[in-house]
């Protein structure tokens, strides 16, 4: 019964939506609950037309898994610190300013694995005194008056876009650069949800009834005089959804299966 009553049981995709209908939600509503009598509709959802909010959600998820991996690879997995504070390093990153880019170096090099630190000596400090900042360096005690203890963070390089169409490149932090990424991204994701308040749509929506038996029979049911519109098929699960191809217009679709079928039919007659 579970399963019976869950939303993806009780969901149907609908495509090819004319104009005049997915510009009004509220008439797919009355369509169906009125127009063909089918049950009660609980959501209609209209996807909107617009792919770069899912390119940019994309590239944030992907900037945020090698930023953790980086902190993973200096603190470990998980951090064995006892003064270790999630919160606390969360907090020093996500602020912007030089007071927060020094609370989070001086946090993680609190926090580091032991390999990861290393320590700076200058000229003036001897052989003899060499060994005394390697274990102060162990400790987190700071080294002497003549050395420091830094952090080994890795680097990468970043093409620098100034220069225009010169290949020129720059080495820079990588935890500072995929921060910065991050932030960019989650600030443009964040402009998009905000413009989500009166998208374009698209002419696909997903319609969510009351029951699980209204949905089906809907799917066997003819909705519209042109049988090549408003196509419904039950909806599969989020995962189970390619998005950037959900508002494709039927026009793109064809030329995209026509494009498809023309080069494997290629690639077999020149393997053949």
């Amino acid at each position: 019964m579970c399963a019976r009553n869950a939303t993806v049981s009780r969901t149907v995709m609908v495509s090819k939506i004319p104009k005049f209908l997915v510009e009004k939600p509220a008439s797919l509503k009355w369509l169906w609950e009125d127009g063909v009598g089918a049950g009660k509709v609980e959501n209609i959802r209209v996807c909107p037309d617009d792919t770069k909010f899912l390119q940019v959600i994309k590239q944030r998820a992907q900037v945020l898994a090698k930023l953790e991996n980086e902190y993973q690879y200096i603190l470990g997995n998980p951090c064995v610190h006892p003064d270790y504070n999630r919160k606390e390093l969360f907090d020093a990153i996500m602020t912007e300013g030089p007071e927060a880019r020094k609370e989070e170096r001086d946090l993680l090099l609190k926090w580091a694995q032991p390999h990861h630190i290393a320590v700076k000596h200058r000229f003036s400090c001897n052989k003899e005194n060499r060994k005394a900042c390697e274990e102060r360096a162990r400790e987190r005690e700071g080294g002497s008056d003549s050395c420091s203890i830094i952090l080994n963070r890795r680097k990468m390089l970043v093409r620098d876009k100034s220069e225009g169409k010169k290949f020129k490149f720059n080495r820079v932090d990588k935890i500072d650069h995929l921060r910065n990424e991050f932030i960019r991204l989650d600030l443009e994701s964040e402009k998009f949800r905000e413009q989500f308040d009166e998208p374009v749509p698209s002419s696909t929506a997903f319609v969510t009834f009351e029951d699980a038996a209204t949905a089906h029979m809907v799917c066997q049911t003819s909705m519209y005089p042109n049988p090549s519109k408003m196509v419904v098929k039950m909806a599969p699960e989020p995962r189970g959804v390619y998005w950037k191809n959900v508002n494709f217009s039927p026009k793109k679709k064809s030329y995209i299966s026509w494009f498809t079928v023309i080069a494997s039919h290629t690639r077999e007659s020149r393997i053949s």
